[in-house]
């Protein structure tokens, strides 16, 4: 017989456990030097929550401790927001990224870091940045980042937004402001909305994947 283990785990009659909670949770991790790309987590943050069930974790890095191993491992998405410096990611947020690859983020399991475990594969993934100009580099940046989530096995997902993103000058591969030279420019309505956007996107598709896990597993 089916069995009952904690709130949302079930035991099927072939004896898989199965986690039929319908919330998702949205890991926000971002490093912001001047407020920028902090502005842009929060609107991301508000995105998400507008999914019914959506749960969002912030976590600014660089100022504050690192999150912990267990509560990426709880998140079903893992947003990474960080400013464009020369055309990359900033320091900061790819250390966040080389430090869980090596397994210094937590503990490491079974003597091994958490990639080797598969920890982050089907997860869904996405990005934000912030950059001096226009055409500072940000694409490159929001890449950089993406590529990293790829080498985890993660599902990444972009804005999708439609054709108009071009006029209102919006990336396909992500959110992006424009804070100016001096970094100190916070991001204006049009790209707020896409960050609110990206962050829907990302519960949704988040919700869709753990929905369809539930039913697949389900008997």
């Amino acid at each position: 017989m089916p069995g009952v283990l904690r709130r949302g785990l079930r035991v099927t009659r072939e004896g898989n456990v199965v986690d039929t909670d319908r919330d998702v949770k949205v890991a926000v991790v971002y490093y912001s030097r001047f407020g920028s790309v902090a502005a842009m987590a929060q609107a991301v943050a508000e995105g998400c929550r507008r999914v019914p069930g959506a749960e969002v974790l912030l976590y600014r890095i660089g100022e504050e401790p690192p999150p912990e191993l267990a509560d990426l491992r709880a998140a079903d998405a893992l947003v990474v927001g960080t400013p464009a410096y020369f055309g990359n990611a900033a320091s900061p947020a790819l250390s966040f990224f080389e430090t869980l690859l090596s397994g210094q983020v937590g503990a490491k399991v079974e003597g091994r870091a958490p990639w080797w475990h598969q920890m982050f594969q089907d997860k869904v993934g996405a990005a934000f940045v912030s950059c001096g100009a226009e055409h500072a580099g940000s694409e490159h940046a929001l890449q950089a980042v993406l590529r990293l989530m790829m080498h985890l096995g993660m599902v990444v997902v972009t804005p999708g937004l439609p054709e108009p993103m071009f006029v209102e000058h919006r990336s396909p591969y992500g959110a992006v402001a424009v804070a100016g030279p001096g970094g100190d420019r916070p991001p204006n309505l049009t790209e707020l909305d896409a960050a609110r956007e990206l962050g829907e996107r990302v519960a949704t598709v988040a919700m869709w994947l753990r929905l369809g896990r539930i039913a697949a597993m389900t008997p």
